[in-house]
């Protein structure tokens, strides 16, 4: 429990830090702007903490800490670096040590009717996932997996151990298994219960986009940014077959209830049915002005597919059997 604790307790710190990261590369793009060149993160440091906020010099006009003049440019920019840094410190010896007596405020602030908690930290970069029995929930984020009790919304542990930002989580039917897909191409799968690591699966070139179970838990899919689909063996994590046909990035798989199709949507714009044991491509759908397909999910009796779409921002309806579209569901802004 104490190693959870801590492990949460840096994930609140690199959230923090990834914000100053943000703000230094802002004030390095401001900088580029007023001189025409790079200066290092480290130079414009080091330049705020040797010279500490002062009184603007003569001729700095600002307003709403937009800046007219030069001087008074650089001095906002000081100014902001500096503030940064003591932002920083106080977190490292106030924000950390109190941090489970910091996610109160933060999960309970402002929210709308009938909502309990808000989950996440350091940038939900994917999907979220109940566990079967629905006690725990998954979330994807730019620092790893949240694991949180699912009635209470408290923080039970983060995951770590993917190099890069987390874009999928999928839980084993059975609940034991966790399996994350993240940008740095690999597949990780977890003991659900306890949070450790149980094996890594590498093959894909690009980033991993989805990953889903089979049914019976006995197969893993993934989709990537390599334009392919992999099956995995949900046990050993032995490579099954590598599904091709789609030329853009592969956004989302999905299994049908009866676990002999899967889907899979693409940037391509099209949605391709696959034979789940065999991985034979079985039908492509697609329509005219269809923009990129971000999320494909079965019906619980299988009949129908529902797809998601960026840029035209609609849902299709399709029949699971023929292809055929059945339904354009309109009313999303973005």
């Amino acid at each position: 429990m104490r190693n959870q604790k801590n492990t949460i307790k840096l994930g609140n710190l690199i959230d923090d830090l990834w914000h100053v990261h943000v703000h230094i590369m802002t004030l390095q793009r401001r900088y580029y702007r007023i001189y025409g060149k790079n200066i290092s993160a480290y130079t414009l440091v080091n330049s705020a903490i040797a010279n500490k906020p002062k009184p603007p010099p003569k001729g700095c006009r600002c307003y709403h800490n937009k800046t007219m003049e030069v001087e008074g440019r650089i001095f906002c920019m000081k100014s902001k670096v500096f503030l940064n840094l003591i932002f920083l410190s106080v977190s490292l010896f106030l924000c950390i040590p109190q941090a489970d007596a910091a996610f109160e405020p933060r999960t309970q602030l402002s929210l709308p009717e009938g909502v309990k908690a808000r989950l996440g930290k350091g940038s939900i970069r994917g999907n979220v996932a109940y566990s079967p029995d629905g006690t725990q929930i998954a979330v994807a984020s730019l620092i790893g997996i949240w694991i949180y009790e699912a009635d209470t919304g408290e923080e039970l542990s983060l995951l770590t151990g993917h190099t890069f930002s987390v874009s999928s989580v999928s839980f084993s039917p059975d609940g034991q298994t966790l399996a994350s897909g993240s940008g740095d191409g690999t597949i990780r799968l977890w003991d659900a219960k306890t949070g450790e690591h149980i094996k890594t699966l590498t093959g894909h070139t690009g980033y991993v986009r989805s990953v889903s179970f089979s049914p019976d838990g006995q197969t893993l899919a993934s989709g990537s940014g390599d334009t392919t689909v992999r099956l995995w063996d949900a046990k050993t994590g032995t490579h099954i077959k590598t599904l091709t046909g789609h030329t853009s990035t592969v956004s989302s798989v999905s299994f049908s209830p009866d676990g002999q199709t899967l889907a899979s949507g693409s940037g391509d714009g099209t949605i391709r049915l696959w034979d789940a044991k065999t991985g034979e491509h079985i039908k492509t759908l697609t329509r005219t002005r269809i923009w990129r397909i971000l999320s494909v999910s079965f019906s619980p009796d299988g009949q129908t597919l529902a797809s998601g779409s960026s840029l035209d921002s609609v849902l299709h309806l399709w029949d699971a059997k023929t292809g055929e579209h059945i339904k354009t569901l309109t009313g999303h802004t973005s």
